[in-house]
């Protein structure tokens, strides 16, 4: 992914014919991107992903949250490790359901 289209053929030609997605440098850029490129893997019928605007909604909502996570569990939120925030928003999740 980059900020734009075809921008890397101008530094870097070994991954040319590939396809690079531009997401404009934006959070919902990048979110649409990011949904777009997994949602043709996913079974229709077993899986639903909300729209790229609902999981940018919901993803800063967390945010905002993330520090009253983090007191509650005596963690500073500067310095989580992958562990540690996967369980934060594991837990925001639980307690915030589509």
């Amino acid at each position: 992914m980059d900020i734009e289209r075809f921008r890397y053929q101008r530094f870097i030609s070994d991954i040319s014919g590939q396809d690079v997605y531009a997401h404009g440098g934006t959070q919902g850029g990048i979110v649409n991107e990011v949904r777009a490129w997994l949602r043709p893997e996913l079974d229709p019928r077993r899986v639903v992903i909300p729209s790229g605007a609902e999981i940018l909604r919901r993803f800063r909502a967390f945010k905002r949250a993330l520090p009253a996570i983090c007191a509650r569990l005596h963690w500073d939120p500067e310095r989580l490790g992958f562990v540690d925030y996967a369980y934060a928003v594991a837990s925001w999740i639980s307690a915030n359901p589509l």
